[in-house]
């Protein structure tokens, strides 16, 4: 996953065998096979990956051109689909400056239907093949190009693409979660390793919802409590077999550029930047490839000689109802598997533990207009003016502890106890303050792997006069 969208994935499933090829990009033409599972792909900038074909792909391939902001086709189809084992003819050269590629005749079959293929598909393809095309002609700057290309595009996109299609091209993976738990056969527009994906990003967001909210009235018996019946704000701690658990809720009313929800977003999801917050003395390094959904990291501590396999999820959940930007770190269970996902782990190092059971959840919640003046607590009832620079932040962190740790936090005072986890979380914030004013976040966020997700995001914030959803 790369920007907003997932690559090479089928959007629209055919139940016919496909028909002659549509004009490309560039005005070449295409002979199409009906054994061939032609593509149509390319970089929109919000709308990464853009992507129309008639057949399945594996969901991990994609074609990306961050740099410059460009549109680029995969130079063949195997690229493009490295496990159908189906290979297309020789294209021709796509004219107007594109590299050789290739453009679908897709069918487009609405996931709940079984009526023949509609009458946009031929329009699907043809537009937006003349329109690239057009913008080549034109002469336009590659990221002029990209940014015209992609606002066009994801206009067309909510006019005429199905709900799933269209949630996931504007990134809006949650949603896409939603729809594909509601679909008969959801193999007939996506393929099974991203539907692996999006379920595994999809339950681990529906299950921290559960711990990511202070606890009600009638549910306060266990909980060791400072929180302001007005605001909402303060903290929670509990420990329930074995496992201790603490919420907190913090508020950011600030003119500060450099404390809006977008670069906290930021911070949380670049771990290697962020390492400060997880432990000064270790040592943090990327396991594969790193996608604005999921990512795999390595954290070493030498001197306590213990290390940890961390996933963290993060999703643009702003249509949701909760109205927000989500980021969760995992340290995962050892399993004796070699690999995670397909990315290989490394190797226990002789001495060492792999430390496990601990998670934390963040939830980024904007605030608009009377919100941000009032600390509302329901940001989704709030005004939308502009673009937010007040969030209220939640975090829930969660740790598996030893029966000793259990022990002495039961003979704790409650004062102390609350005495101990305000010094705790005035630390966490100091150093998340420290990260978020660090200048290599800055530039990570223009041009690291995430940078189009970032950028999309940054869109839908400055738009949200507007209900932030993308139904159609």
């Amino acid at each position: 996953m790369t920007g907003g969208g997932i690559a090479c994935y089928k959007v629209f499933a055919a139940r016919e065998a496909p028909r002659p090829s549509r004009r490309s990009a560039g005005g070449g033409l295409g002979e199409a096979s009906p054994s061939s599972k032609p593509v149509f792909a390319f970089d929109l900038g919000a709308v990464s990956c853009f992507c129309m074909q008639t057949g399945k792909s594996d969901g991990t391939d994609f074609v990306d051109d961050r740099s410059k902001g460009s549109l680029r086709y995969p130079r063949t189809v195997d690229q493009a689909l490295p496990e159908t084992g189906k290979a297309l003819p020789a294209r021709a050269s796509s004219g107007g400056g594109l590299s050789a590629g290739t453009v679908a005749s897709a069918s487009v079959v609405p996931a709940s239907s079984d009526k023949k293929p509609s009458a946009t598909t031929g329009r699907i393809v043809d537009d937006i093949s003349n329109k690239v095309s057009d913008i080549f002609k034109q002469g336009r700057a590659p990221m002029k190009l990209a940014t015209n290309a992609s606002a066009w595009a994801t206009s067309f996109a909510a006019d005429n693409l199905q709900p799933f299609a269209h949630a996931v091209l504007s990134g809006c993976l949650v949603k896409a979660y939603r729809i594909l738990a509601s679909l008969e056969d959801p193999g007939r527009l996506v393929h099974e390793k991203t539907i692996a994906r999006l379920r595994r990003l999809g339950d681990c967001f529906i299950d921290s919802l559960k711990g990511l909210d202070l606890p009600s009235d009638s549910d306060r018996n266990d909980w060791v409590l400072e929180v302001d019946s007005q605001t909402g704000l303060g903290f929670a701690v509990r420990v329930e077999k074995q496992t201790l658990t603490i919420i907190s809720v913090t508020e950011q009313h600030t003119p500060d550029p450099l404390k809006d929800p977008l670069r906290m977003f930021g911070a949380l999801c670049e771990v290697d930047l962020g390492i400060d917050l997880v432990g000064s003395d270790q040592a943090v390094t990327t396991l594969g490839q790193q996608r604005c959904d999921e990512s795999l990291w390595h954290l070493v501590r030498p001197r306590q000689k213990e290390d940890r396999i961390m996933e963290v999820y993060s999703a643009d959940a702003l249509t949701e109802p909760e109205r927000s930007l989500w980021v969760s770190w995992k340290a995962v269970a050892p399993t004796g598997d070699e690999s995670r996902f397909g990315v290989p782990l490394p190797p226990l190092q002789r001495g060492f533990s792999r430390k496990a059971g601990e998670r934390t959840s963040f939830r980024i919640s904007p605030m608009w207009g009377a919100a941000a003046a009032l600390g509302s607590r329901s940001p989704a009832t709030a005004q939308t003016t502009s673009s937010p620079p007040s969030f209220r932040l939640t975090v829930a962190h969660h740790m598996e502890l030893s029966k000793v740790q259990c022990m002495a936090y039961s003979i704790t005072p409650s004062c102390l106890v609350r005495k101990r986890l305000r010094r705790r979380l005035g630390g966490f914030s100091d150093r998340l303050e420290g990260l978020l004013r660090n200048p290599d976040l800055e530039e990570r966020m223009k041009s690291g792997a995430r940078a189009q997700f970032y950028e999309q995001i940054r869109r839908r914030l400055a738009s949200s006069t507007k209900p932030l959803d993308t139904a159609k």
